[in-house]
C-alpha cells in the first residue's frame, strides 16, 4: 500500500515571525511627508489628498493609514502639486549636501521676496489712503 498523503498544513515560513504577541498597528509607519501633510490639512486631510494627488478615496485612507506606500505616481503627483514644495523640504529634513543646503537657500529667498512684495503692496495702499 503505497498512497501518498497530501499536506494539510503549509510548511513553516524559513523567517520567525518577531511579530507575535504584538499589535500589527506597532509595525505601520506613516510617511513623514504625509505627517507633515496632516498637520498643514488637519480637516478633511483623505479629501485634500484625494483633491492634490487624484487617487481613490479609498488608497489615500489606506497611506494615511499606514497600511500601504506611496508609491511613485502618487509621491510625483504630490511632489507636483502646491504641496510639493512642503513635501520636497520635509523629505529632505536634515540633509546636508551641498545642493540642498543652495537650494533650501533659493525657496528660503523667494520667500522672503514674496513678503517683501506684500509688504510693499500693503503700504501702498495705506498711503493712497490718506
Amino acid at each position: 500500500m503505497n498512497r501518498k498523503v497530501k499536506r494539510r498544513s503549509k510548511p513553516a515560513s524559513s523567517r520567525p515571525d518577531t511579530s507575535v504577541g504584538k499589535s500589527r498597528h506597532a509595525r505601520r509607519s506613516i510617511s513623514p511627508i504625509l505627517l507633515k501633510f496632516a498637520d498643514v490639512f488637519p480637516a478633511q486631510t483623505v479629501a485634500e489628498l484625494v483633491v492634490r494627488t487624484g487617487a481613490s478615496v479609498r488608497h489615500c485612507e489606506r497611506v494615511l493609514a499606514g497600511r500601504c506606500g506611496l508609491g511613485e505616481a502618487f509621491m510625483q503627483a504630490l511632489l507636483r502639486s502646491d504641496f510639493g514644495e512642503t513635501a520636497y523640504l520635509t523629505l529632505m529634513d536634515g540633509c546636508r549636501q551641498p545642493f540642498f543646503l543652495r537650494l533650501r537657500r533659493q525657496f528660503e529667498l523667494a520667500e522672503l521676496r514674496q513678503t517683501v512684495a506684500r509688504a510693499t503692496r500693503g503700504l501702498a495702499a495705506l498711503e493712497a489712503a490718506e
